[in-house]
């Protein structure tokens, strides 16, 4: 007798839950025509009016034409993450003020790491170096990627990060009278 009591609330239940479980399952989107020439989207139980843009003859005739699309759409695809090609790191050498051959990145942000030693038989020097684009613009001007004073044989070292490098062309401005080294590594 328990049961019986429930069964009308259970039909009312799947009667909402069916439709709904369908309807939650990607329809195929349509455009449609209402007798008064008007045009709309359906999609998702719903329906968009369509207000086209328009466009000249000579504007629409350069586009190529594709098949005809008769009622339904194809289903839009989800969008993918687009990440930049993981990049070999760079590493520089040099001695002295100079600066370097270009090289490229690929843009993002880098973990730079440098060493600097004396060259020779000096016990000391000093050591700066900025990261430079070929093309100033996009924002980036440059940026320090390490200084110290070395100070004995034995090599000093640092790391620094740089954020937002676009991609293209650069080289390292050094003003040092160090032998130096310095690595630029894609941080993810």
């Amino acid at each position: 007798m328990t049961m019986l009591r429930f069964l009308p609330l259970l039909s009312a239940f799947l009667l909402v839950a069916i439709p709904a479980a369908a309807s939650a399952q990607s329809t195929p989107w349509r455009v449609v025509q209402a007798s008064d020439g008007s045009l709309y989207l359906l999609k998702d139980g719903a329906r968009s009016l369509i207000l086209p843009a328009l466009i000249t003859d000579e504007d629409l005739s350069a586009i190529p034409e594709l098949d005809p699309i008769s009622g339904e759409l194809p289903q839009p695809s989800a969008p993918t993450a687009l990440l930049p090609p993981a990049q070999d790191p760079v590493t520089i050498t040099g001695q002295r003020e100079m600066n370097t051959d270009l090289f490229t990145l690929s843009g993002g942000n880098y973990v730079v790491t440098w060493t600097a030693k004396p060259i020779g038989t000096s016990n000391s020097c000093f050591h700066g170096a900025s990261l430079k684009p070929l093309k100033a613009g996009n924002g980036f001007y440059g940026e320090s990627v390490g200084s110290g004073q070395v100070s004995g044989a034995n090599p000093v070292a640092g790391e620094t990060h740089v954020y937002a490098v676009p991609s293209g062309q650069y080289f390292i401005s050094a003003t040092s009278g160090c032998q130096w080294s310095l690595t630029l590594k894609g941080m993810p």
